[in-house]
């Protein structure tokens, strides 16, 4: 078969100088210790909300702990599910381990699962693919390499 390439720290980030780097300037202090997060959850809530902005893919995002809902696993998702008047959820690959899909049908609530598959040569993340490819290329990657599917 074919070998996959291992992408080392070293491999050029060709997209660096771009206005993709937009997205990294607000974090500028964090490493020093000028800018401190109360929580890496806000960090990663505010690196996904720039990410998919720069991708073309701007979201209306809502925390969970903003919503006064409780439960676990699929109970908690199905819950969230139904106080935001969902008709549809989609899961991360994992979802398959835990997702009751019989309740979510029953609730009127249509459990999808997303999954993906990554090129021959895979980027480690959203953020490193936009730094290497640039977004258009990121959003071709993503668009073309995942699938959904209902459960």
């Amino acid at each position: 078969g074919k070998k996959k390439r291992v992408m080392t720290e070293a491999d050029p980030l060709p997209f660096i100088g771009s206005e993709a780097t937009l997205v990294l300037q607000p974090l500028d202090g964090i490493a020093d210790g000028a800018v401190a997060p109360a929580h890496a959850r806000n960090l990663d809530a505010f690196a996904l909300e720039r990410l998919s902005a720069e991708l073309g893919c701007p979201r209306t995002m809502t925390r969970l702990s903003k919503l006064g809902v409780s439960g676990q696993k699929s109970d908690l998702v199905l819950t969230m599910c139904r106080y935001l008047g969902a008709s549809t959820y989609i899961f991360g690959s994992c979802g398959k381990d835990y997702a009751d899909v019989a309740a979510f049908k029953a609730a009127g609530v249509t459990p999808l699962i997303q999954e993906f598959h990554a090129p021959d040569d895979p980027p480690l993340s959203a953020l490193d693919s936009l730094l290497r490819f640039g977004p258009d290329e990121t959003r071709r990657i993503m668009l073309e390499c995942g699938t959904v599917r209902e459960m």
